[in-house]
Formats: C-alpha cells, structure tokens, sequence
C-alpha cells in the first residue's frame, strides 16, 4: 500500500503528464491493476479524488478490480467514480461475460458514470 507521500508524487506525475498531453492533443488514462483496490480501495478513490479530472481519465480493468477485492459495480455507482471499465482476463480481451467478474452488474452500472 502506498504512503499519502508516495501517492501524492504519484498523483502529480500524472497531473503532470496531463498537463504535457494536453499541449498535444492527445488524452491520458490509468490502467488500473489490482493493487489500487486493496485496502478497501483506498489508493484507487485517493487516485481518483486528488487527481486533475480536465487532466486525465481512467481505465477500469473490471477484471483486476475484481481480483483486487473491490465490489465492481458499487465502485462505479460512486458519484466521484470517472472510470471507463474494460474487460481483460490474463493480459487479453476476452468476450463480455467469459470471466469470473459480476460483468453483467458492471454493465448495468456503467450508465451512472457517463
């Protein structure tokens, strides 16, 4: 698990790289790993709320979310939530429903977070 110290390094590197893809036009998003939801997801809602929103996005792997602990679909019900899910399962894309994630709440959840 990550210090405040080492999250907030980590936060203004990617504000940072936020702030330089913006000068080129190019967008900017995190993959998340099943790390950041250990902890009852304290890194990943720590990520979400500390970092720039006009600076990046973020990538939900579901599958790592899922293996991390977290309860996919209440992460994404959060009104702070702005993930876009995925769906991989060891390093490839597989089909919508092949795993063993609760895929079909996440999409069911995927609305709220426009």
């Amino acid at each position: 698990m990550l210090t405040e110290d080492a999250l907030a390094r980590k936060v203004e590197a990617f504000d940072s790289a936020g702030r330089f893809r913006k000068k080129l036009g190019l967008k900017v998003v995190y993959h998340n790993h099943g790390l950041e939801f250990k902890n009852s997801v304290w890194e990943m809602r720590r990520l979400l709320s500390l970092t720039d929103p006009e600076l990046k996005g973020f990538l939900l792997d579901a599958n790592h979310t899922f293996q991390g602990g977290a309860d996919v679909p209440a992460f994404l019900k959060k009104d702070d939530c702005r993930t876009t899910p995925a769906r991989f399962r060891d390093g490839k894309q597989v089909a919508l429903g092949s795993g063993a994630s609760p895929l079909a709440q996440v999409a069911a959840a995927v609305p709220k977070t426009g």
